[in-house]
């Protein structure tokens, strides 16, 4: 309960600065539009999203039905129904997106890409999907063929992601001559697989029973600020030596 009310407070903060700033810049198409406040603020909406990938549940609506509704009533007492509740939450898309960004990592000097697949369906099922038609597209990797995208990251030397793209086709890397210490670095990347291994398996944000683009998306940036959010992560102990070498390449490079 501790980490709900310490999410809930981040992203309650965040959101009294984003959301004014937000809406003096939303176009409007001159109509005059009834606006009556919601039983629930963004901030619970978002703090719901982001806690269910903080916990152990798999499915959305038994998390929402046989947890939310049951054990969190006391924290969120004006709790909406369950279909309700998803036809608010495309309304934090935006936001979640801001917050995100805003839980991202600094550049520390050593940064590691590599990019995961993120299947939307199982490729025999590929062509009767009609969610995704038009926008995830197949792709074959080093597991095989998929059907969904490819998420991009670049993680720093302590586990913090510090850039993502998400796409649907892969770009061939052309090789590229790499110096001795870039080679030493090489064999240390097994912590960004190791990041990839926690979104997927721990905050869970790859699985094949989306219904919308919008379900997707929440469902990909709710598992990524999870993860940011978390304050133990996969990190490399590097040694006086090595933070020596990679002081003066800075220096070199500056």
């Amino acid at each position: 309960m501790n980490k709900l009310v310490e999410t809930y407070c981040d992203v309650d903060d965040f959101s009294k600065l984003f959301f004014p700033s937000w809406q003096r810049i939303l176009l409007e198409n001159g109509e005059i539009k009834r606006r009556r406040a919601c039983r629930l603020s963004p901030s619970e909406v978002m703090t719901i999203i982001i806690h269910f990938h903080q916990s152990h549940y798999r499915d959305f609506k038994n998390y929402y039905l046989h947890y939310v509704c049951r054990q969190l009533k006391a924290y969120f007492p004006e709790l909406l129904s369950y279909a309700r509740f998803l036809a608010l939450m495309p309304s934090v898309v935006v936001p979640m997106c801001s917050y995100l960004t805003s839980k991202l990592g600094k550049p520390t000097g050593i940064q590691f890409v590599d990019s995961t697949k993120i299947e939307v369906c199982h490729i025999i099922r590929a062509k009767r999907n009609k969610v995704f038609e038009g926008v995830a597209h197949h792709g074959k990797g080093t597991m095989g063929w998929s059907y969904g995208f490819k998420l991009h990251l670049i993680i720093n030397h302590l586990g913090e992601i510090v850039a993502l793209k998400l796409t649907t086709v892969r770009k061939n890397m052309k090789k590229k001559f790499i110096s001795l210490w870039d080679r030493a670095l090489l064999k240390k990347r097994f912590i960004i697989e190791t990041v990839n291994d926690q979104l997927k398996n721990i905050s869970y944000i790859e699985h094949s029973r989306h219904r919308s683009m919008h379900g997707f998306m929440l469902n990909l940036l709710g598992g990524l600020i999870a993860y940011c959010l978390k304050e133990e992560k996969p990190s490399l102990d590097l040694t006086s030596q090595e933070l020596e070498i990679l002081e003066s390449n800075n220096l070199m490079l500056a």
